[in-house]
């Protein structure tokens, strides 16, 4: 699930799940726009997030009204309107007269962490690449957070647990490892 990752008072990063399909997007971080919110796209100074479904990963955009003019990577949104990439930073400009940004930036993030959940079956029929084993509906299986590829995670066949990394790739298997990348590293 897509996340925005915030600074604290404190100064710790922390992420927000974006967990609908269109949040509101402030300096202090995202909101979910509620029934009530008056039309999101009314204001000249609003920026949303807007989640964009599709047959193998979502797409996330970033719409932002005339008068709210953030900084996507340091530039512009052209149009109002910029697909969103893992780790992009967004910030708001610089006010004339003044030496600081508005505020500290934030950054968009498509990092998944790992977690058991059951497979689920979509009419597909996939095999574990530890065990090559095939994977039943609704059995404990992980999806691996950076190539995609499911797991058995059952106590019969602990395949995602049973090397410190996936079957395909390096990401690490540990459940309690967190996030690979956050801000702090820049």
């Amino acid at each position: 699930m897509a996340h925005i990752w915030i600074q604290s008072d404190a100064g710790d990063w922390q992420t927000v799940t974006l967990d609908a399909n269109c949040c509101r997007l402030t300096m202090a971080g995202p909101s979910r726009l509620g029934a009530a919110d008056p039309s999101p796209l009314d204001a000249a100074s609003t920026v949303l997030i807007r989640r964009v479904p599709g047959p193998k990963a979502d797409v996330w955009t970033l719409l932002a009204g005339a008068a709210a003019r953030p900084l996507v990577n340091g530039l512009p949104a052209p149009h109002g309107i910029v697909v969103l990439s893992d780790r992009d930073e967004i910030r708001w400009p610089v006010r004339p007269g003044m030496d600081v940004p508005l505020a500290t930036p934030l950054y968009f993030s498509t990092e998944r962490l790992a977690a058991v959940v059951p497979y689920p079956a979509e009419g597909r029929r996939g095999s574990c690449p530890r065990c090559k084993q095939p994977l039943t509906a609704g059995e404990d299986a992980v999806r691996c957070p950076g190539c995609g590829l499911w797991h058995h995670a059952t106590a019969v066949l602990p395949c995602w647990t049973h090397v410190g990394c996936c079957a395909v790739c390096e990401q690490p298997t540990a459940l309690d490892a967190g996030f690979r990348w956050t801000p702090e590293e820049l």
